[in-house]
């Protein structure tokens, strides 16, 4: 016969027997052994399952996984099913739900027909030890066993392509429903193609993927989980387990499923990218900066890479090398608004004022509605006005930038505060009170809008009492 799908079919038989059944049983074992070297069938017998604790788990799990049940009928097994009817009745069970196929097999004269397993038997049913030719029945026996093999194969094939075509139809679905941002209906299609094909790893890990777009990490968690255990050797999928973790605040675990990644894909710049991650954010800093140079090696062109070891860099207060990765980054993408910011930040630290107005200013040009970096240019515009020591000019220049951030976001209280500085350095009392207020009013727990709120009231104070002393 032509070769059908792989273990297709599953059969499992079961006898309890003495003695006076054995040599029917080991005749019908011989004719039926050109079914079980079949490609298609696997074939597992009660018999040649050792003793002991785990017998009765693998009974129950034959039971519950096998296509065709075959029982082998005799006195024992009739004694066996008085004392202990569980393995029938779990049979029948299945039998009603699944439409699995049960055939008993009556090897010697035993009362049968008290059992459940009657009505699956002919009134008139006869043992193989009572008919005439003994190993004509069991061939017969064999090839009537085959047909049965036959059509469960015909129907888990067909079963197999709708299931198939149902599932695809919920994926496509999902996918569709993905890209609209419609995550929860795409999330319910992805479990109904789980509950047809629950062996498909990518469905786990793509329901996992949804998942963290609704940040719920846990589930995510599990998602890929179940997915590994099914590819356990996919460095994706132990990345995006690395992810979840992370995302969990569960970093020592997250840095052990990056590690396998990068065992499993030993040349994915992201792995040590996420695996820098995972110990930068504890403070782990010389490892986090070892893993971003290594994923900067492996991705030199991914600006990205280079500004997170910059920010590793500068948390180490390696003013330098934070800004050479920066540059690194601007060069390889001048239009990347958040390169420029990072360079401007580092230049304003280092009192090079002019500079990082400039690279604010590039990265205005590219995100005008950006808040923060106006505040950002703001705050180097007034620390050069304070170096410069000049009459205002550079002063009114900041506070008209600080202005331009506070239309964009009229809610900052860093603004206004930062505004209270300009004005109480001016000497703009009225105008500082206001603007601290503010601060306070957004933040009320702004406890340096509050020591500058004081610092005004004593200077009222003193310029009330110079007044009047005059």
């Amino acid at each position: 016969m032509a070769q059908k799908d792989l273990k297709a079919v599953k059969i499992f038989l079961l006898s309890h027997l003495s003695n006076d059944a054995n040599y029917q049983r080991k005749r019908l074992l011989v004719h039926l052994e050109p079914l079980r070297r079949r490609l298609d069938v696997l074939f597992y017998d009660s018999s040649e399952i050792a003793p002991g604790k785990i017998y009765a788990s693998e009974i129950e799990r034959h039971l519950q996984t096998a296509n065709i049940i075959l029982f082998l009928i005799s006195p024992d097994f009739i004694a066996h099913y008085h004392r202990d009817g569980q393995e029938v009745d779990h049979a029948l069970k299945r039998y009603d739900e699944e439409n699995i196929r049960i055939i008993p097999i009556l090897l010697v004269p035993a009362a049968w027909k008290e059992t459940p397993l009657a009505k699956f038997i002919p009134k008139e049913g006869q043992s193989v030890s009572q008919l005439p030719d003994q190993e004509f029945a069991c061939l017969h026996i064999a090839q009537e066993i085959g047909k049965v093999v036959d059509e469960v194969i015909d129907e888990v094939r067909k079963k197999k392509a709708a299931d198939e075509i149902n599932k695809r139809n919920y994926v496509n679905s999902a996918k569709g429903y993905f890209r609209n941002g419609d995550y929860q209906e795409a999330l319910d299609d992805y479990e109904q193609a789980i509950q047809i094909d629950r062996s498909d790893a990518t469905l786990h890990e793509d329901k996992g993927d949804i998942q963290i777009v609704l940040k719920r990490f846990e589930n995510a968690l599990t998602s890929y989980e179940t997915a590994l255990r099914l590819t356990p050797e996919s460095g994706p999928l132990w990345g995006k387990k690395g992810q979840a973790l992370f995302n969990l605040g569960r970093y020592s675990e997250a840095e052990i499923a990056y590690q396998q990644a990068i065992r499993c894909t030993p040349d994915k710049a992201d792995f040590f990218i996420g695996l820098g991650d995972t110990r930068l954010a504890p403070g782990r800093l010389k490892g986090a900066i070892a893993s971003y140079e290594r994923g900067c090696q492996l991705e030199p062109g991914n600006a990205q890479f280079h500004i997170k070891l910059g920010d590793a860099h500068l948390k180490n207060a390696n003013v330098k090398q934070a800004l050479a990765s920066y540059e690194s980054a601007y060069k390889l993408e001048p239009t990347n608004a958040q390169s420029c910011v990072k360079l401007g930040d580092v230049y304003l630290s280092l009192s090079s004022h002019i500079k990082a107005i400039d690279y604010y200013e590039q990265a205005i040009r590219l995100q005008p509605q950006d808040a923060k970096i106006h505040r950002s240019k703001a705050r180097a515009q007034f620390a050069f006005a304070k170096l410069s020591n000049t009459n205002g000019a550079y002063y009114k220049t900041a506070l008209e930038t600080y202005r331009i951030a506070l239309t964009l976001d009229a809610n900052d209280p860093y603004s206004y505060k930062e505004v209270g500085d300009i004005f109480l350095r001016l000497w703009q009392l009225d105008n500082a009170l206001d603007a601290y207020e503010r601060a306070i009013r957004l933040k009320p727990d702004f406890s340096q809008a509050y020591r500058c709120l004081g610092d005004i009231f004593y200077k009222k104070a003193d310029e009330i009492e110079r007044r009047n002393n005059k």
